[in-house]
């Protein structure tokens, strides 16, 4: 679970979009990289991170479906590291259909940071695009590829676009709900195909 999801019922106030502000790179990540460039990007900045493997990549699961699959498994789930005195967390999922057993960045999540470490990130983003309404906010959101008017709108909303919710205790996470629901959706036509029922529907 990351960080801001718990922020998801408070009062939020229109502010505004700027459509052309670019995604920021946290720790060298982006959104979509590979779990080998983010691994790679991550001891560039000099950050010991831990990767954890999925059970099942697609190939797996479907072996596993007709034979008890006893493999590590091929594709990254998460990376954990320290990270400006929080605890990053980096989620990944399959790229099916295009890539099978490359896994894709789909969240960055850094979870209890001190204040301090988050104000430049703060300045970098400039004016979020809705906040908690308060003076100063403690919640806040910016929508980076599409318009938003409701903090609960856009994380109720499994195809909304790239945001980041930042929450001045907790801290933030940059995510794109319709890159991953796209590879979901995708998981699900493949099982079906081989007539098995995807295990989270």
């Amino acid at each position: 679970m990351t960080v801001f999801f718990i922020c998801a019922m408070l009062q939020t106030t229109p502010a505004a979009w700027a459509a052309s502000r670019p995604v920021p790179q946290i720790a060298g990540l982006t959104l979509g990289m590979t779990s080998d460039d983010a691994l790679a990007a991550l001891k560039t900045h000099s950050i010991n991170a831990t990767a954890v493997m999925n059970h099942w990549c697609m190939a797996d699961f479907l072996v596993d479906h007709v034979h008890p699959y006893q493999g590590r498994g091929h594709c990254v789930q998460l990376i954990t590291a320290r990270y400006l005195g929080g605890d990053l967390l980096v989620f990944f999922t399959e790229d099916i259909p295009a890539r099978p057993g490359v896994a894709v960045l789909t969240t960055i999540a850094l979870n209890y940071p001190p204040q301090s470490a988050l104000e430049p990130l703060i300045g970098q983003l400039g004016e979020p695009s809705l906040t908690d309404g308060q003076s100063p906010w403690i919640v806040a959101m910016w929508c980076f590829d599409f318009p938003c008017t409701s903090m609960d709108h856009v994380l109720g909303d499994p195809n909304s676009g790239t945001y980041l919710g930042l929450h001045r205790g907790a801290g933030f996470t940059l995510t794109n709900n319709g890159f991953e629901n796209q590879r979901f959706r995708a998981e699900v036509r493949i099982l079906a195909a081989h007539g098995i029922q995807h295990p989270e529907i």
